[in-house]
């Protein structure tokens, strides 16, 4: 979901159905998700997820570089 920082907009972007998520599998539809809001112009300033393990080790690993 995308929100706006100056308005009410908010949008759902995709909506993946998987069955066993991995920080592999999130990293690629972070991916997907990030090409189609390029593509509209949209300015990611944020993300938030919850604190389950799988989106720790996105983070960690994926986006950090495991730092």
């Amino acid at each position: 979901m995308v929100k706006s920082l100056t308005c009410k907009y908010k949008d759902i972007i995709a909506i993946f159905p998987i069955c066993k998520l991995t920080a592999d599998k999130l990293h690629e539809c972070y991916e997907d998700v990030m090409v189609l809001l390029h593509a509209v112009q949209l300015r990611v300033v944020a993300m938030s997820v919850d604190n389950a393990a799988t989106n720790r080790k996105f983070y960690v690993d994926k986006l950090c570089n495991g730092l």
